[in-house]
């Protein structure tokens, strides 16, 4: 890891910095994913600590990670690297992409109980969290076999739909989306299967609509 992160000349990033890499450190610790995984600590925070030093009104509410070895988007593919890190703290695009900070969503409502909620609500400081949009019972079968098989305590699933179903597995946490908002946001169709893996720093580690872009995604972190 680079020393020159904990460096006394730039603004005060110690939040996002322990953010960032408690969460490899534990999954590494756990023997849940390689100590390589530690080295994405570096190459995702260097560049945003080295925008913040430069004079603007950048901060860490509009960094993201796009250039990261570890995200994965299975429709915008960024391949310009460097260009992607002078543009560490730009904030979201038109779209929203593998790499950024998930945002907030209001107005959904959790089946039991009907209760209303914010996404923010459901995301956990310690597992990745698979919001899966207008999602098939198969594949939303597919994906919980994954995280109850091999990913057991470091990931949870969120089935968001328009309307409850009742046909969901055990385990998973059903949210209604009543005002639509968190469709809009994440872009998601009701005629296709989307899913965004959110990871424990808040920050979107995937994109996809296939399962199998799930797993190549959870490929790149954990030992499965």
């Amino acid at each position: 890891m680079d020393s020159s992160l904990c460096s006394t000349d730039k603004p005060d990033t110690s939040t996002a910095d322990t953010a960032n890499l408690s969460w490899k450190l534990a999954l590494v610790l756990q023997g849940r994913a390689r100590p390589e995984l530690l080295e994405t600590y570096t190459e995702e925070r260097r560049p945003v600590v080295h925008r913040l030093k430069q004079p603007s009104r950048a901060s860490e509410t509009t960094i993201n990670y796009r250039w990261s070895s570890i995200v994965f988007d299975d429709r915008v593919k960024l391949t310009d690297t460097e260009n992607l890190k002078r543009n560490a703290c730009i904030g979201y695009g038109e779209d929203l992409t593998a790499g950024d900070r998930a945002p907030d969503a209001s107005g959904l409502v959790i089946h039991k109980g009907r209760q209303k909620t914010s996404l923010f609500d459901l995301l956990s400081p310690s597992e990745h969290t698979v919001l899966v949009f207008h999602a098939d019972p198969g594949s939303v079968q597919s994906i919980v076999q994954l995280t109850t098989r091999r990913l057991s305590g470091i990931a949870q699933v969120v089935c968001i739909r328009n309307a409850t179903s009742g046909t969901l597995p055990d385990g998973v946490v059903e949210a209604v989306d009543s005002e639509g908002l968190a469709s809009r946001v994440y872009g998601a169709r009701e005629d296709e299967l989307t899913v965004m893996v959110i990871r424990p720093d808040g920050f979107i580690g995937a994109s996809v609509h296939t399962v199998a872009g799930v797993v190549e995604y959870f490929s790149r972190i954990f030992v499965v």
